[in-house]
């Protein structure tokens, strides 16, 4: 994570730095000080946004009084995606306007693949093409980390407005599932067990929890939920 130097810091109610601007004029939120559930399930997350090309907004540290923060980068414009934003994409022509909308369903497939953070804010970027992030706290505000398998359903993906997202892109959604699993290989696998090996404090409860995604029983019902959710859109 990157060391952040702010330029100003702006200061909340309470008297304590909420919010820096950096030199690059860039804003971070202070989120909390960094132990090892963040430090641990930031490298995880950071990697597989990365293996399987997913936008993510910004993180960085800031060192306060002896003790260093998780930040989080602030992007004016952006507006958590979710069903009530179904005025965005309620035509072909208005769902054109998005960049790469195929990283918005492989970010749902990280969550349903990887059920271990209790899903992801999705973010939509305003712009010339709209843009999606995943923000960078999971749903589970690092908590240590646990495999909870999830559904399409729990995760808001067959809500009417969600749904007419995807029936855009319907025609290709079986391809991406196919691109995503090909990613989704022993190699990865080998790659998660090296990262969390780097932190001793937690690495074993970390990978008792990450293996069970590589289960193949697990991963073929997963596939099947997924099929099963793109023929009924």
């Amino acid at each position: 994570m990157e060391e952040l130097s702010p330029l100003t810091i702006s200061n909340s109610v309470l008297g304590d730095p909420t919010v820096l601007l950096t030199k690059d004029l860039e804003t971070y939120t202070l989120y909390r000080p960094v132990d090892n559930n963040i430090r641990t399930s930031n490298e995880i997350l950071d990697f597989l946004s990365k293996h399987f090309k997913i936008d993510r907004l910004k993180v960085g540290v800031f060192n306060l009084k002896g003790k260093k923060y998780y930040c989080y980068q602030e992007i004016d414009g952006a507006a958590e995606f979710d069903s009530w934003n179904v005025f965005l994409w309620d035509s072909k022509r208005k769902f054109n306007q998005f960049l790469s909308p195929k990283t918005l369903f492989s970010s749902f497939l990280v969550d349903l693949y990887f059920p271990l953070f209790n899903g992801s804010k999705r973010y939509i970027l305003a712009g010339k093409k709209n843009q999606f992030a995943i923000h960078p706290v999971p749903e589970n505000e690092f908590t240590l980390l646990s495999f909870e398998p999830t559904t399409p359903a729990q995760l808001g993906m067959t809500l009417a407005g969600i749904s007419s997202f995807f029936k855009h892109m319907k025609n290709d959604l079986l391809v991406y599932l196919e691109d995503f699993e090909a990613l989704n290989h022993n190699k990865l696998k080998a790659d998660l067990k090296y990262r969390v090996s780097l932190y001793p404090e937690v690495r074993n409860i970390y990978w008792n929890e990450m293996q069970k995604c590589f289960d193949p029983e697990f991963m073929n019902y997963t596939n099947a939920e997924l099929k099963n959710y793109i023929l009924k859109l």
